[in-house]
């Protein structure tokens, strides 16, 4: 297994896009040892000026206006070359200037992927610098992203955990983005976690005799089965619903038709249809 050094209070697991600035100022590879640095560089060439009254930089793409900061670096070595999974994270900026950070607001995410050659950082592939992702108008905390190959020929993408909690229940998801060409597309929607612990008291819902649910799935990617693109899914899913306890694997392949994983039948009612 590749070794992916991961530098702190940064997060990534990306696959990239073709909107990037194409009159950016090269960011030298020298930068990868100074964080501090590179992170500025990186801000500057993507996003724009440092703001100091939000305490961000700020840039208008297409009709948003967000605030955006460094989230998480990821580092690994791609067919020889050293290359770097960045995750920035932020918030729109309302009409009033003010930052969107409502229960109804999600965060907004970029995804940069840069690689070594010679003397600067080169641009792989990046999204659109401003995904919706993540409630509060922020994204999750750095560790629910995480790079992994996810297919053959040194693949690498990030798996993310996205979610949402209200109402005694917390269900949440990951994520899958994959480079394709030179951008970032999201290429699988998986459920990882579901409770309702928030409406359950002695291990019953309230007001009920039924027994609280708890279940969680385990994401891996098959790398010993055959594949062109990306590796097959294998999801166990272990807890219990309503009592009765869940320990089973699901398999997924990706359909190049769809260009996404396919739906997995037969899973736990709450993962199959959502809330």
């Amino acid at each position: 297994m590749k070794k992916i050094l991961h530098s702190a209070a940064l997060a990534a697991v990306v696959c990239l896009s073709g909107a990037a600035t194409a009159l950016a100022a090269a960011i030298p590879a020298d930068t990868v040892h100074e964080p501090k640095r590179l992170w500025r560089m990186v801000m500057e060439t993507y996003y724009g000026p440092y703001d100091k009254a939000l305490k961000c930089w700020v840039a208008r793409l297409g009709e948003d206006r967000v605030c955006m900061r460094p989230h998480r670096l990821d580092q690994v070595t791609v067919r020889g070359r050293n290359t770097l999974f960045l995750v920035i994270g932020g918030s729109r900026i309302g009409d009033d200037g003010e930052l969107q950070q409502s229960h109804a607001d999600s965060g907004r995410l970029g995804l940069v992927v840069l690689a070594e050659t010679g003397r600067n950082l080169d641009l792989v592939a990046r999204n659109d610098l401003k995904s919706p992702f993540g409630t509060f108008g922020a994204l999750p905390a750095e560790d629910a992203f995480a790079v992994r190959e996810i297919g053959p020929n040194e693949t690498y993408g990030w798996v993310a955990e996205d979610g949402w909690m209200g109402q005694g229940v917390v269900i949440t998801y990951n994520r899958i983005f994959a480079p394709v060409g030179d951008k970032v597309v999201q290429v699988g929607d998986l459920p990882s976690h579901y409770d309702n612990s928030g409406n359950c008291e002695e291990g019953k819902v309230i007001g009920s005799d039924t027994p609280c649910t708890d279940y969680s799935g385990e994401l891996l990617f098959d790398s010993a089965a055959s594949a062109s693109r990306f590796y097959p899914i294998i999801l166990k899913v272990t807890g219990s619903r309503e009592g009765v306890v869940i320990d089973r694997a699901f398999t997924t392949e990706f359909d190049p038709g769809t260009f996404s994983y396919r739906k997995i039948e037969g899973l736990p009612e709450e993962f199959a249809n959502g809330i």
